[in-house]
C-alpha cells in the first residue's frame, strides 16, 4: 500500500457495514465493512492526463484503530465494536467477552463524532401484558467526522429494525442502500455499504 493509500485508510478508518455477533449484554456488537472511492491526483504521461480514483475497503480493525487514535489508547485482542441499540446510536468498544473498555462516539475537546442517526419512523407490532414486539422502518444515517474537521463523512439509508420488549429484550437491525459521500486528505469521496447488528436491547 502506497503512503497515500495509508493515509486515507487511516484518516477514514471508520465506514461501513455491519454484520451480527454473539448477543452481549446491553449491546449490538458490530462488524465494520464498506467501500470508499477517493478522487486522487489526475496523472499526466505525454498528452494524455488519467483521472484517478482509490478504492478502499474498511474493515472492522481500521475503525478501532481510528478510536484508538482519538482516544490515544491500546486495546487489548479481541476487542470488539458496539452499538447500546440503534435508537441511541452511541457507539462503544467492548473487550472479547463483551465488557466495556470505551465510549467511542465523541469527545468533548474536539470535533470527533461517530454515531448512527434516525429520523422518521414507522412501525408496526403488538404488545401484550407478556411481551411488546415493535417492528419498525426507519431513515437512517452513519456519522463520522475526525478531530481536526478534516475528513468526514455522512451516509444514508433505509433501517430496518426489530425491538422485542419481555424479560429478556432483544433487537436486530439492518440499514440497506446506504450511500453518502465526504472528504478525506482534502480529496472528494463517495461512500458506500450497508449496516446490520443484533444483541441485547439496551433502551435507556
Amino acid at each position: 500500500m502506497n503512503k497515500y493509500k495509508l493515509l486515507v485508510a487511516v484518516a477514514v478508518a471508520g465506514l461501513l457495514g455491519m454484520s451480527a455477533r454473539a448477543a452481549i449484554t446491553a449491546f449490538d456488537p458490530v462488524k465494520i465493512k464498506g467501500t470508499i472511492l477517493v478522487q486522487t491526483n489526475d496523472t499526466t504521461k505525454g498528452s494524455t492526463t488519467k483521472y484517478n480514483v482509490t478504492k478502499i475497503k474498511v474493515t472492522n480493525k481500521d475503525i478501532l484503530k481510528l478510536v484508538e487514535n482519538e482516544f490515544e489508547v491500546t486495546f487489548p485482542a479481541g476487542a470488539q465494536l458496539a452499538v447500546d441499540n440503534f435508537w441511541s446510536g452511541e457507539f462503544y468498544v467492548l473487550d472479547k467477552a463483551g465488557a466495556e473498555i470505551q465510549y467511542a462516539g465523541h469527545t468533548y475537546t474536539d470535533d470527533y463524532e461517530l454515531y448512527l442517526g434516525h429520523d422518521n419512523n414507522v412501525y408496526t407490532g403488538s404488545d401484550t401484558s407478556k411481551v411488546e414486539t415493535d417492528n419498525s422502518i426507519s431513515t437512517a444515517e452513519f456519522f463520522y467526522e475526525d478531530a481536526t474537521d478534516a475528513n468526514r463523512f455522512a451516509i444514508y439509508g433505509l433501517a430496518i429494525v426489530k425491538d422485542t420488549y419481555a424479560t429478556q429484550e432483544k433487537e436486530s437491525f439492518k440499514i440497506t442502500g446506504l450511500a453518502g459521500d465526504g472528504y478525506f486528505a482534502e480529496h472528494d469521496a463517495v461512500v458506500t455499504g450497508t449496516v446490520s447488528g443484533a444483541g441485547d436491547n439496551n433502551d435507556d
